[in-house]
């Protein structure tokens, strides 16, 4: 029997002593947090916590974030590079600007200087013209005749020049005009002679002219200067560069009557100063 009572204790469940029969199983208890609640949280919390984070993290997620800092910093990169580009052009520019304005300030003052030498080669051509060419004037005028014999007058044309007057042509006329009378010249309807070809360097043409004979009266009047005797004219011609030209003479009988005297005016000439 006893033997009996030990098989039945052997299959008798055992119980740890101060446990309880009603105890929640094992795997439905709850940890119990020993941290205080109200304590914040510390960097070292915060790193575990980030590192939790990137943990949980995909692959996608992380290579999406390398590339979008990659990109930042490219963005960031080509930036600063257009910067530098634009202030390199910025500076190239107005380089290029000052080049520029130097440029034009070069050419305008080569082009003052090709205008200048124009203007001196211009000058030089116009003075050796002037000295080459053809210069006619009249020289030797004078009058024979008197009371009972006709007034006969002379004159000369005569080409002072280097070079030969072509196209020669002269107009001359004798006047008779009263004291105070205005003096008042023009060539206009004055008869021209045929012209007398060309007149060589230091060569001369003779020209005179017979007039009335004066009586008593007449030479009283000249004697008094009552009136004067006028013999004036004009000579037209060419010169050797082609270029044409003119000289007016005047001059009036003496009140002796035996020359002839240059007018104040009327002796002139194409190049003369104005």
């Amino acid at each position: 029997m006893q033997h009996k009572a030990s098989m039945d204790n052997e299959h008798q469940p055992t119980h740890n002593v101060g446990e309880s029969f009603n105890a929640a199983p094992a795997s439905e208890s709850k940890p119990v947090s020993t941290a205080p609640t109200s304590q914040p949280a510390t960097k070292q919390d915060l790193a575990k916590t980030e590192t939790a984070i990137e943990k949980r993290m995909s692959g996608f997620e992380r290579s999406t974030l390398r590339w979008t800092r990659a990109m930042f910093f490219v963005t960031a990169a080509t930036g600063l590079f257009i910067s530098f580009q634009w202030l390199e052009m910025r500076s190239a520019g107005d380089q290029t600007e000052r080049i520029i304005k130097a440029d034009e300030r070069l050419a305008a003052a080569m082009e003052n200087s090709v205008n200048e030498a124009g203007k001196s080669l211009s000058a030089t051509i116009a003075q050796n013209q002037l000295d080459q060419r053809a210069w006619l004037g009249f020289e030797d005028v004078n009058v024979t005749g008197g009371l009972g014999k006709p007034f006969h007058f002379a004159f000369k044309i005569k080409n002072s020049g280097k070079t030969p007057a072509y196209k020669v042509t002269l107009q001359y006329f004798i006047r008779n005009m009263e004291r105070g009378q205005p003096l008042k010249f023009d060539y206009g309807g004055i008869p021209t002679i045929p012209s007398r070809g060309f007149i060589p360097p230091n060569g001369t043409a003779f020209v005179d002219r017979t007039n009335a004979t004066p009586d008593e009266a007449e030479m009283t009047r000249i004697r008094t200067e009552a009136k004067r005797v006028y013999l004036y004219g004009r000579t037209a011609y060419s010169d050797v560069f082609g270029r044409p030209h003119w000289t007016t003479f005047c001059t009036y009988l003496t009140p002796e009557a035996n020359g002839m005297s240059y007018c104040s005016d009327y002796n002139s000439s194409d190049d003369q100063p104005k």
